[in-house]
């Protein structure tokens, strides 16, 4: 393309950034995506749908879940509607507790085959009961049950003849936390027990040991990590490799437990990419729902105003270029995505294959196996029928030296094929003009009136023609990978066909392009898709420049 520069963005490793302005996103990063995870190559996928794990509606909304194995029952998983508790069956089906249930997500902690939930109920898989000492907040740490509640964390009797007693607590076996604070939760280790506060975080170690030694020497030690880090709920922290990732009233933090030791080496805000986003949920009072890690994604429901507002995705093992990582972002909407609570669940088989399971808030109010990390044909929409829309928002991308210059050309790389029909992406150029009031970046007018705007669906222009499938039909003889039944006659082909501008593989990319020739200083784009595919990959953009050129 003779006379033309090129702007190209290789890989999306950085997800969603939400701060400053948008020609400033990392080079790796976007604006926002929607339905679209992140693989450690960088590139973003669609997310799978979901199905029905359980076959009948429990309850009047479904809150919570549970999995792990108790005394009695063995390998259960439990879930919650806001007035009973039930018990999920390898047929499908749920069997009702007959005991109330919980009306916004809370964390339970499993010790010697018996459940502490929140308010000191207890089940071992047969028997609801009353723990010994009735808490909001319960932690397993080196072999005793911790309770904590307003300023105080209470811990069991380690041990009679090596046998653990979790309903035996000495009259002095407590810390106070000082300061004049409240304990929001508590996460136990190998020895040492984080507590969070509404004045910061502190830890107990050395609680393998007692209190105080035969002769009176203090053993266990209360120290102060930080002042200032508040949890935002404790059903939204998660462990990851040794690491607690903490939900914080100001942002996310991971914090480094280390391997060796269980004193916090470090804390690090892996939330700063979508910081406003974040502030705005926790200044609208909405609360974090029961989250979880699963194949080292984070994800984390947001619950407000009776109804999942959002589900947020972190992608923690993509590797950065300076080292530590801040977290790749992105978020989950639809049917399938209205989960208040989520749980990674290790099969009963050999091969111990994991299940992300969820359930749904209100709707049929059934459990739902997650297949997000899993698109394929089979599982291309979600439970209910409808697919997950696609979306992802680009950063802005500078045409010049802070001059205007004719955007002549936008192509992309990616992969989009489907069984049941021919899925397309749409592709929209951004407009210079907000869709409604409000100031966006780059047209504020300092001292007026006009509130900062988040540009919107309303500034976008559609741009003529979509990209086509990377795999249509009909295809040259045979089976590809994707559409093969095991034991017929067909041989595998190399699925190449000719769709568009290049010549395409299976396990290659097909290149689109559209033509803009509009003049700008910055652009940016918008992809979606709002067919369903087995696959959706978007592997690089490439925008086209002619420095001072005319329409």
């Amino acid at each position: 393309m003779a006379g033309l520069t090129r702007t190209t963005q290789q890989q999306f490793g950085g997800g969603t950034y939400r701060n400053g302005a948008l020609e400033l996103i990392p080079p790796n990063g976007c604006f926002d995506i929607s339905n679209g995870l992140l693989n450690l190559a960088g590139d973003v996928f669609r997310r799978g749908g979901s199905t029905y794990r359980s076959n009948a509606p429990f309850g009047s909304g479904l809150r919570w879940i549970w999995d792990g194995w108790l005394a009695t029952s063995g390998h259960t998983t439990l879930i919650a509607s806001t007035t009973e508790y039930g018990k999920l069956e390898g047929s499908g089906a749920v069997t009702a507790l007959g005991h109330g249930g919980q009306s916004s997500p809370g964390k339970a902690v499993a010790y010697k085959g018996v459940l502490y939930l929140p308010g000191g109920q207890t089940y071992d898989g047969t028997t609801w009961g009353t723990a010994a000492k009735v808490a909001p907040y319960y932690a397993v740490v080196a072999n005793r049950l911790l309770a904590a509640s307003n300023d105080t964390v209470w811990f069991s009797h380690i041990s009679t003849a090596g046998v653990p007693e979790p309903a035996k607590y000495e009259p002095n076996d407590f810390h106070t936390i000082p300061g004049g604070v409240q304990i929001l939760g508590i996460e136990g280790g190998r020895d040492s027990c984080i507590v969070f506060t509404t004045g910061g975080v502190w830890v107990i170690s050395n609680m393998a040991m007692n209190l105080v030694d035969a002769t009176g020497n203090v053993q266990q030690r209360l120290d102060r990590f930080s002042g200032d880090l508040v949890l935002w709920g404790a059903q939204g922290i998660a462990a990851w490799q040794g690491n607690l990732i903490v939900p914080g009233t100001d942002a996310v933090w991971l914090i480094n437990r280390g391997v060796s030791s269980e004193v916090p080496k470090s804390f690090t805000r892996i939330g700063d990419p979508i910081h406003s986003l974040y502030e705005e949920y926790v200044r609208s009072s909405y609360v974090p729902g029961g989250a979880c890690v699963h194949e080292s994604n984070y994800l984390l429901p947001v619950l407000g105003y009776g109804t999942v507002v959002d589900l947020l995705a972190c992608r923690l093992d993509i590797p950065h270029p300076a080292g530590q990582g801040q977290g790749a972002w992105s978020r989950l909407a639809g049917s399938g995505a209205k989960v208040p609570a989520l749980v990674s669940r290790v099969s009963d088989q050999t091969a111990r294959e994991p299940e992300l399971l969820g359930v749904e808030h209100e709707g049929n109010r059934r459990v739902l196996t997650l297949n997000y990390y899993l698109p394929t044909a089979v599982n291309h929409r979600d439970a209910d029928g409808t697919v997950p829309p696609f979306s992802l928002e680009t950063r802005g991308y500078a045409t010049g030296q802070l001059d205007v210059n004719l955007v002549a050309r936008l192509r992309i790389g990616y992969r989009c094929s489907d069984n049941e029909g021919e899925p397309t992406i749409r592709a929209e150029v951004a407009g210079g003009h907000p869709s409604t009031g409000g100031s966006v970046w780059g047209a504020f007018a300092w001292g007026g009136a006009a509130k900062w705007s988040t540009p919107g669906a309303g500034t976008y222009e559609p741009l003529a023609g979509e990209a086509p499938p990377s795999v249509t039909s009909p295809q040259l003889a045979g089976a590809r990978w994707g559409s093969f039944t095991w034991g017929s006659a067909a041989s595998w082909t190399s699925g190449l066909t000719i769709v568009g501008e290049a010549p395409v593989s299976i396990v290659g990319m097909q290149i689109h392009s559209w033509r803009l020739r509009r003049r700008a200083q910055t652009v940016r784009f918008r992809l979606t898709c709002s067919q369903p595919s087995a696959q959706l990959v978007l592997k690089q953009l490439e925008v086209f420049i002619r420095p001072g050129g005319r329409p």
